[in-house]
């Protein structure tokens, strides 16, 4: 076949229908899968989105920027504050001393935290995101309970707005 020639193009796509393009039998997944799932499906598939299905009718589609907004949510990366990571070298023994320095910022609602462990074979830390006006007094409670502090990042303050005239 000759190549398209530019002037043929338009002709060419006011022609073209979805159907002829469209993969005819997509992966899917249902409303009420968890949120990883579909991000290994993404992933293994090499795919920007997949439709969501309910009783054989569209749902809904769900993107790669779904799950990374959800990822930032999880992670509490929508939270102002601090990230203070923590070995956990005791497993439960520790994560059990992280619920207690943790629970009173909870009780006092001063703010959002979020909460991720991994204890496994090849990680044995947790990484807590908390708005908190004390940072240090906060790494210094962990340090009384027994936690070593491996990482601490505070969010820089955040940027001023400048006032119209």
């Amino acid at each position: 076949a000759a190549p398209l020639q530019a002037a043929e193009t338009p002709s060419l796509l006011r022609r073209m229908r979805v159907k002829e393009v469209m993969t005819p039998d997509p992966i899917t997944v249902s409303p009420d899968e968890p949120v990883e799932v579909a991000a290994c499906l993404l992933r293994e598939h090499k795919i920007g989105s997949l439709p969501v299905v309910e009783h054989r009718m569209l749902a809904g589609i769900v993107t790669q920027t779904d799950l990374f907004d959800a990822l930032i949510h999880l992670l509490g990366g929508d939270i102002r504050g601090v990230r203070v990571s923590i070995d956990l070298p005791n497993g439960l023994a520790d994560l059990t001393a992280l619920a207690g320095v943790l629970t009173p910022l909870l009780e006092a609602r001063s703010g959002a935290l979020t909460l991720s462990v991994r204890i496994d074979a090849t990680s044995r830390r947790g990484y807590v995101r908390v708005r908190t006006s004390a940072p240090l007094i906060l790494a210094e409670q962990l340090a009384v309970a027994g936690l070593e502090v491996s990482h601490l990042r505070l969010d820089p303050p955040a940027k001023p707005t400048r006032a119209l005239s």
